[in-house]
C-alpha cells in the first residue's frame, strides 16, 4: 500500500483519523471522496452483515459499510441505535467500488511519516483482513486501513460487487 501512496522519493502521506468503538483508525486521503454527516438509510434484503443499506448521494446509489460490524467492534449499539449527530460517512472511492463507511467520529486530517508504519502482526490477522498495516502517532497505535479490502470485504461469502448489483435490481424495482 505504502508504494501506492508515496510518489518519487516522498517519505510522508496524508491520513483521515476516526474511530470506531474506542479505537482509532486512519484511511489514506487519496481514496477519500468526502465526509458526510449520517443520513437515513434504505436496508437492502439478504445484503451482508456489514452492509447496513444504501444513500442517494446526489444522484448516485451507495452501499454503506457499518464500521463496527467490519471491525468485530461489540462496544456499543449498532448505528441505527446510536446517536446519529455524531456518526459520520466517509464516502471512499477506489478503482473499483465506491461506498460509504460509518464511523464513530472523525478526528483529524494528518501527515504520516512511512518509517512510523509496520506491517500488522502476522499473528493477528490474514491476508483477507482490511489492515495494511500500523502507524505509531503521537504515542499511540493507529490501525490503518485499505479501502480496497474494505470494499471487497468477504463477510458470509458476500461479494460487494453482488451487493451492488442488488441495489440496482431493488431500486429498479421500486421505481
Amino acid at each position: 500500500m505504502l508504494d501506492k501512496l508515496l510518489k518519487d522519493g516522498q517519505t510522508d502521506f496524508q491520513l483521515v483519523v476516526f474511530t470506531i468503538g474506542s479505537e482509532e483508525y486512519a484511511l489514506p486521503i487519496t481514496y477519500i471522496q468526502e465526509i458526510i454527516t449520517y443520513q437515513p438509510l434504505t436496508k437492502i434484503p439478504h445484503s451482508a452483515a456489514t452492509i447496513e443499506g444504501v444513500i442517494n448521494l446526489r444522484g448516485v446509489v451507495i452501499p454503506i459499510i457499518d464500521g463496527r460490524k467490519m471491525v468485530d467492534c461489540s462496544v456499543g449499539e449498532e448505528s441505527s441505535k446510536r446517536n446519529k449527530d455524531d456518526l459520520r460517512i466517509i464516502v471512499i472511492e477506489n478503482e473499483e467500488n465506491r461506498y460509504g463507511l460509518i464511523v464513530d467520529n472523525v478526528s483529524e486530517v494528518t501527515h504520516m511519516n512511512s518509517a512510523d508504519v509496520e506491517q500488522p502482526p502476522k499473528e493477528i490477522g490474514d491476508n483477507e483482513s482490511s489492515v495494511w498495516g500500523v502507524g505509531k502517532y503521537n504515542g499511540n497505535l493507529i490501525v490503518l486501513l485499505d479501502p480496497s479490502r474494505i470494499a471487497s470485504f468477504n463477510h458470509q461469502n458476500f461479494s460487494f460487487n453482488e451487493a451492488e448489483n442488488k441495489i440496482e435490481k431493488e431500486v429498479k424495482v421500486e421505481n
